[in-house]
Parts: structure tokens; C-alpha cells; sequence
């Protein structure tokens, strides 16, 4: 078995929508996807030496722009805080082999006082509009 590649964290690129599908991509160079034997779409474990298993995400191709040929990983602000990983971390990918289980139930909870509750006339409307937009975040992989 080789010896694991160890990856630098840098943020990718901050959009003003923080829960779009790059909120749940790793962005892995060619190279680095091809060493790890990873397709776009394919789900990875997130590992670390200090702390070990981190959680899940979606292998996703990188522009390659590191002249260094140094192995790095982009990563959404949103994932890199809900893993509790910081830029200084060296992270390790794997092929995640787990068979995957579907969704039991999803809970949405608004802040009070949230805009959306106030721009919502009924609250069928506020489920259709929860509703497409989970679609629109669970599809985009």
C-alpha cells in the first residue's frame, strides 16, 4: 500500500451563496485526483494525523494553479468549519467504500425573526420553496 498523500488546505474561491454544491466538494487537481485514484463525483473521507476521520465530501477536479507541484486541496468555508479543520491541518483523502443510505427526514428550523418566515404568505408556500430548494442542493452533485 503506498504511503498516504498529505494535502494543504486553501479556502476556494468565497461566493456570496454560502450553501451552493461547492459547499460539499473537495477540489483536488488532475494529478492528485489520478494519484488517488478518485472521479469527479466520488465520495472521499476527510482525515487528519492530530484528529483523525473528519467526515465526508465530493471529489471534485481543480484548476491545477500550484507551481509548486505541492499537493492541495480546496475547500468551502461552510465544510471546512462544520469538520472543525483549520488551514494549517494536513489533511489525507480515501475513496469512501460505504454503501450509502438514503435520507430518513430532514429538519429545517428558521431564526426567529428569520426574513424568509415574513416573505412566505402560507405555510405550503414556505414547504415549496424549502422543498426546491433542497432539491436544487441535493441534485447538484
Amino acid at each position: 500500500m503506498a504511503a498516504a498523500t498529505t494535502f494543504t488546505l486553501r479556502p476556494l474561491e468565497r461566493t456570496t451563496n454560502h450553501l451552493d454544491q461547492t459547499s460539499f466538494r473537495i477540489h483536488l487537481g488532475a494529478k492528485e485526483l489520478k494519484i488517488l485514484g478518485l472521479t469527479a463525483g466520488d465520495l472521499i473521507k476527510i482525515n487528519s494525523a492530530s484528529q483523525g476521520f473528519h467526515g465526508y465530501a465530493i471529489a471534485w477536479p481543480a484548476a491545477q494553479t500550484n507551481p509548486g507541484n505541492k499537493p492541495i486541496a480546496k475547500i468551502a468555508d461552510l465544510l471546512r468549519e462544520k469538520y472543525a479543520l483549520n488551514l494549517t491541518d494536513a489533511v489525507f483523502f480515501e475513496k469512501a467504500n460505504e454503501a450509502s443510505t438514503p435520507f430518513q427526514a430532514i429538519t429545517i428550523r428558521f431564526a426567529p425573526g428569520s426574513e424568509i418566515l415574513n416573505n412566505c404568505d402560507s405555510t405550503e408556500e414556505l414547504m415549496y420553496c424549502a422543498g426546491k430548494a433542497l432539491g436544487r442542493i441535493l441534485f447538484a452533485f
